[in-house]
């Protein structure tokens, strides 16, 4: 064993692998430093722009070898998958569940033959390759319970059972979003609410009727709101107005056979105006929650992951016996890369007064 540390570290290499995407390589590059040590360095990424899907990737790996070295292989892998874990309980009453899915698994040859080795003389080598990802893969996610990762492998195979090195870096897949793949319209959210004391006996009347502006935004994007909360109360106390952002993530795992689900609920964030409801507060394209850089809406090609977001607007009643009254409603949550450049519009101030809890809709 001595002597293998001592020959490995003596044939040092020195590997680069840079990959280049689009029409402008100069523009978007990927940085490999691979030398022969035990111990492995980092990986530099300098592309500003994260992969999408049907992204053609060409590339040319080149490296330096100082002394006289014998390989079996040298590989670059790309591949991209899907893992859920869950468990319930402990002991032995605990109860795992799991599910995995791989997107692809494209193994490069850079150098030698996988059933021979062969003696590399001192020099520099290069072998150029292309990979094109395919189109119906799903964003990079991680979560509590999974996880959708794309990953560059770097394999270099000497002879010997510990002849196996290698080093994994991840890239960002963001979904392809174009203008009409989302319909943008304004966003509505009313409710309605009789208060009664601790006692019984009527108290007064609680509405509000809000427009956002948007049904799909972006991380970084303001979500503005127009309209208004009434109380028909004669209690004048303050009362806490807010709009959430809130992440269900449902897993989907097997133990044996049967398919099971883990729900993950999350307020991501939340906007809060501490104002007195007596008897109206207005909103005039007023600025509210900041959408932060949260995981995209849009998993329809991952089997074992979904993600749905809401923007519930909630108003805190005053009183010891009173319930919140508030009305949630779906939104789509895109990546960084759809952000509009487009001037923000306003939403417009909702019209009437707030509908009957029956019609109660978007």
């Amino acid at each position: 064993m001595i002597d293998f540390f001592k020959t490995f570290m003596r044939n040092q290499i020195q590997m680069f692998v840079i990959l280049h995407l689009g029409p402008q390589p100069d523009k978007c590059t990927i940085d490999i430093f691979l030398p022969m040590k035990l111990k492995l360095p980092g990986i530099v990424f300098s592309c500003n722009q994260p992969f999408v899907p049907g992204q053609t990737i060409t590339g040319k790996a080149s490296w330096t070898i100082e002394r006289t070295l014998t390989i079996r292989t040298i590989q670059l892998v790309i591949s991209g998958k899907c893992e859920v874990k869950w468990t319930v309980g402990s002991g032995n009453r605990a109860k795992h569940y799991k599910a995995k899915e791989v997107y692809f698994n494209h193994e490069i040859l850079l150098y030698g033959e996988p059933t021979g080795e062969s003696s590399v003389s001192p020099g520099s080598y290069s072998v150029p390759f292309t990979y094109t990802l395919p189109y119906n893969i799903p964003p990079t996610y991680q979560g509590m319970h999974g996880n959708v990762k794309y990953d560059v492998s770097l394999i270099l195979m000497k002879p010997g059972i510990f002849g196996k090195k290698s080093y994994t870096i991840p890239f960002v897949v963001f979904n392809r979003y174009l203008s009409s793949d989302v319909q943008q319209r304004p966003l509505r959210l009313t409710a309605e609410t009789d208060k009664y004391g601790c006692w019984g006996g009527k108290k007064g009347t609680f509405k509000f009727d809000i427009n956002a502006d948007y049904t799909a935004y972006s991380p970084g994007q303001v979500v503005y709101i127009n309209g208004y909360a009434i109380s028909e109360s004669p209690e004048r106390k303050p009362a806490e107005v807010t709009l959430a952002l809130v992440l269900q993530v449902t897993y989907f795992g097997r133990m044996t056979q049967a398919m099971e689900t883990k729900c993950v609920k999350t307020i991501v964030t939340r906007w809060k105006n501490l104002d007195r409801i007596g008897p109206r507060l207005d909103f005039q394209n007023q600025s509210s929650l900041v959408v932060p850089d949260v995981p995209e809406s849009d998993m329809r090609h991952c089997q074992f992951i979904k993600v749905y977001y809401t923007l519930e607007f909630t108003l805190k009643l005053p009183g010891a016996c009173s319930s919140d009254l508030s009305n949630a409603s779906p939104v789509t949550i895109m990546n960084s890369m759809s952000n509009q450049q487009s001037q923000h519009l306003p939403p417009s101030e909702p019209t009437g007064m707030s509908i009957p809890p029956a019609d109660r809709g978007t």
